[in-house]
């Protein structure tokens, strides 16, 4: 089953973007550091989120070092692999796997029906929706 969910523009911080979702009554949030953001910051995403098994790996990453060698890469959909953290009341935390200073998204907090059953590890796969002009 694949999960695929339209969030919107919602907030700026410092140095990152925050797209939302309502998923069954609870607020799906997904920050996405800014380095890895097209421009114009597209005012929707596309979200979908799959298992994973512990041999599947995202050799593709992209990570700030690449895009600086190649702007044109920040296009490219999001490939990010996250693994469980903590179970809270509606939601469930997750965790960005490799190095922190290269993860593509923050640590997302997603609503119980997009866990596939409170699975262990997930892929989140963002596609932008950009505006033509």
């Amino acid at each position: 089953m694949i999960e695929m969910i339209l969030l919107e523009y919602e907030k700026e911080t410092e140095n990152k973007l925050r797209w939302d979702a309502k998923v069954d009554n609870t607020i799906f949030e997904l920050y996405i550091p800014k380095w890895r953001v097209p421009k114009p910051w597209p005012s929707k995403i596309h979200v979908d989120i799959v298992p994973i098994t512990a041999e599947q790996n995202n050799s593709d990453r992209i990570t700030s070092k690449k895009i600086m060698e190649n702007p044109t890469l920040v296009t490219k959909h999001i490939v990010a692999d996250v693994v469980f953290e903590e179970e809270h009341t509606k939601t469930i935390r997750y965790c960005p796997e490799g190095e922190q200073k290269d993860w593509e998204i923050g640590k997302p907090y997603i609503p119980f029906a997009l866990t596939h059953n409170r699975a262990e590890r997930l892929r989140i796969n963002v596609e932008w929706i950009l505006q033509s002009i």
